[in-house]
């Protein structure tokens, strides 16, 4: 039963070309506890709840655990806000912006 769950999780990897250095993150060992403990049964949600709910709370949580932690460093060492502008194929207009701390 093991070794068939592994070969689905392998197999869906280099389905969907997914980089195997994922299997060393802790919130990919994190996920694996939480399956199991949901049990048979678990049913995939849908791309929409991923793509808009979920992707939503993720950001909120990345802004509110590591964004503030960036800010209060930045306060105290400066940062640069650096700008990179280009065109893709369709003729649109795109602009990055990046902040580099020490």
């Amino acid at each position: 039963m093991r070794e068939k769950a592994m070969l689905s999780i392998a197999r869906w990897l280099y389905d969907a070309t997914i980089p195997l250095n994922v299997v060393r993150y802790p919130s990919f060992q994190e996920m694996l506890h939480d399956v199991s403990l949901h049990g048979a049964g678990l049913k995939p949600h849908s791309y929409h709840k991923v793509r808009v709910p979920y992707l939503t709370k993720i950001v909120k949580e990345v802004e509110d655990d590591y964004f503030n932690v960036c800010r209060v460093e930045w306060t105290k060492y400066g940062c640069s806000i650096m700008v990179d502008g280009w065109t893709d194929k369709r003729q649109r207009t795109l602009i990055n912006f990046l902040v580099n701390s020490p």
